[in-house]
């Protein structure tokens, strides 16, 4: 694989692009969705300045705020960085918005969440072996 490195960093004022672009039609989902996430499984989360990303290879993702411990409901108890949390958290919420058009029957945005997530894992590919190693124990 490519090493895939170059990112185009969007900041808070450039959201109002960045939504709509990485999750289609549930861009106002996807951000509730982000923060809620992050409230319930990042231990002193409260909120914050959030970097929107976009990778060469098209990979959508976030920074967030901070570094934090993140606990989530696969047992994954561990502190990560700013980029891996928010690599997670975006991770996540496209496999939950796939899921969420598959079930309603909207086969094109079901396919651009599961391009999304695929992009975004296969991304998280050329990261250091230990980012790639707690991302993926993150989301298993």
């Amino acid at each position: 694989m490519s090493n895939i490195v170059t990112p185009k960093i969007y900041g808070r004022a450039d959201k109002a692009r960045f939504m709509p672009y990485a999750f289609g039609k549930f861009f106002s989902n996807a951000e509730s969705y982000v923060y809620n996430f992050m409230q319930n499984h990042a231990v002193g989360y409260d909120g914050g300045s959030w970097e929107f990303i976009v990778y060469e290879n098209g990979a959508c993702a976030f920074i967030a705020p901070d570094s934090y411990q993140l606990t989530l409901p696969n047992y994954f108890d561990e502190p990560v960085t700013a980029k891996e949390a928010g690599i997670i958290v975006a991770l996540y919420a496209f496999s939950h918005f796939c899921c969420v058009a598959f079930e309603s029957g909207e086969q094109q945005i079901n396919e651009l969440m599961a391009e999304r997530y695929h992009t975004l894992r296969d991304f998280t590919e050329t990261l250091p072996p230990e980012s790639q190693s707690r991302i993926f124990r993150a989301i298993d």
